[in-house]
């Protein structure tokens, strides 16, 4: 079974299945793990109006792009701060 394209936007759908596995990832994690089947048939999927489905994406995306952004930036920063930690025993243990 399918969703016509026009009631639907593909990213959209993507990003809420990315959710309910994240969801699911939870309850498999819990004190009785596993996942049921009503765990997953009675999630209801939300289908917004296209033009809010749209607007949903291109927010995510843009958070997402923010995110990578910031995790590189958080690279450079634990590699800088790994540097001045080895100047910095250097310069202690050199005197």
């Amino acid at each position: 079974m399918a969703i016509h394209n026009l009631l639907n936007n593909n990213d959209y759908c993507f990003y809420w299945l990315r959710t309910l596995f994240v969801s699911l990832q939870d309850l498999k994690n819990g004190l009785i793990p596993g996942i049921g089947r009503d765990d997953i048939l009675l999630k209801k999927f939300p289908l917004p109006p296209i033009s809010e489905q749209q607007a949903i994406v291109e927010r995510v995306d843009k958070l997402m792009t923010m995110i990578d952004e910031l995790e590189i930036q958080v690279s450079e920063h634990k590699g800088q701060a790994e540097m001045l930690m080895q100047s910095v025993l250097r310069e202690a243990f050199t005197k």
